[in-house]
């Protein structure tokens, strides 16, 4: 599906974002891009599956001071 493939697009420059300066906002357009994958009934291509593991060392810190926010 073009739109699955689209929002995989854009989930990919998200996750290099978020790679070079993470933060609070990006996190929540990776969880929201994501959900709506899912959604749609779509796959996340498994470049973006490896680059999700980054989200694991971000969670802790940046879920603090979104609950703060």
């Amino acid at each position: 599906d073009e739109k699955v493939m689209g929002m995989n697009i854009g989930l990919f420059y998200i996750l290099e974002e978020l790679k070079k300066n993470p933060s609070t906002e990006l996190l929540i357009k990776v969880l929201v891009m994501t959900s709506k994958i899912e959604k749609q009934r779509g796959s996340i291509i498994s470049l973006n599956k490896e680059r999700l593991k980054i989200i694991s060392d971000l969670v802790p810190v940046t879920y603090k001071e979104a609950i703060c926010s």
